[in-house]
């Protein structure tokens, strides 16, 4: 009875250098199709991204440009996809919410800035905010009038402020490299 033995690479140099050429070449293609399809997730998202922050700048343009006491009645009847909400409150939501991540947050006033809103009825703020499970996307703006949210900050005392005064105060808030010396 004959003994077959099968071996794993060839049993000359160029058939194996064929294969590990191949192989080599094959794992190369797959790191290149990773790093394509990485990319591609992320302009995906990107693009969702600032079709959203369309969507929430043109209606908030709808409700700015309304009269006071109209705007409760367009916001309930602006068109929106489904799942999503508008709503009229004097703050933004806060509970079960967290903070935009930064890159998510510049890509969302990228395409509300981009959208363009004239300077009448520019917001008096914007606070973006996300619900983590599922996550979704929230745009506050602050209406120009001042009825919503966000009240002005209060300004600051004014207090003139010397050369010496404002090179004290930021030497005083750095630590010395250099440990000081006690004779």
């Amino acid at each position: 009875m004959g003994c077959f033995r099968t071996r794993l690479l060839p049993h000359s140099l160029a058939r194996r250098t064929i294969l590990f050429l191949l192989v080599g070449f094959a794992l190369i293609q797959m790191l290149g199709l990773l790093v394509h399809t990485v990319n591609q997730i992320n302009l995906q998202r990107l693009v969702e991204e600032q079709e959203f922050a369309t969507r929430a700048a043109i209606i908030y343009r709808h409700i700015a440009l309304a009269q006071p006491d109209n705007r409760a009645l367009v916001a309930a009847r602006e068109p929106v996809p489904k799942g999503d909400t508008v709503s009229l409150t004097m703050v933004p939501p806060q509970q079960g919410t967290l903070p935009m991540p930064l890159p998510m947050a510049e890509a969302v006033r990228a395409g509300i800035f981009t959208y363009g809103i004239p300077r009448p009825i520019h917001p008096r703020g914007i606070v973006l905010r996300i619900i983590p499970h599922p996550l979704r996307l929230m745009v506050s703006f602050g209406l120009p009038d001042g009825l919503f949210f966000p009240p002005l900050p209060r300004p600051m005392p004014a207090r003139p402020i010397t050369r010496n005064r404002q090179m004290a105060s930021l030497t005083a808030r750095r630590p010395s490299p250099f440990p000081r010396r006690t004779s």
